[in-house]
């Protein structure tokens, strides 16, 4: 590594000086040894109650009625890349907001779509 500034510290190695972890053409290509696709899931959910100083995650406040067709966009999606997820997905980690905070009856209809 090069000594960029004069610090006698190493600079941190580029984007390019590190190796790819998705494949050329994108996600879509398969990694070899992969298997057969996604088996966990991140949604986010980025509806909360109110806005904390800390948080870095876009949240919306003040939404209560959009929780069913935001849910909606987010199964039209995984349907778009039905083909990239496992039979089985045995993981939907939620977060990017506060995911208790969303519509019961969406965050059921999220949770069920992966199984289908």
């Amino acid at each position: 590594m090069v000594d960029r500034h004069g610090s006698g510290t190493p600079a941190s190695p580029t984007r390019d000086g590190l190796p790819r972890t998705v494949p050329e053409g994108g996600a879509a290509t398969p990694i070899p040894g992969a298997g057969p696709g996604a088996a966990h899931l991140y949604v986010p959910l980025p509806f909360c109650a109110h806005r904390c100083g800390y948080c870095d995650f876009v949240t919306v406040t003040g939404h209560d009625g959009e929780h069913g067709g935001y849910v909606d966009a987010v199964l039209a999606e995984l349907e778009l890349e039905r083909g990239l997820l496992a039979a089985n997905v045995a993981t939907v980690f939620l977060g990017g907001g506060t995911p208790t905070f969303t519509e019961p009856a969406a965050l059921a209809r999220l949770l069920a779509a992966p199984k289908r």
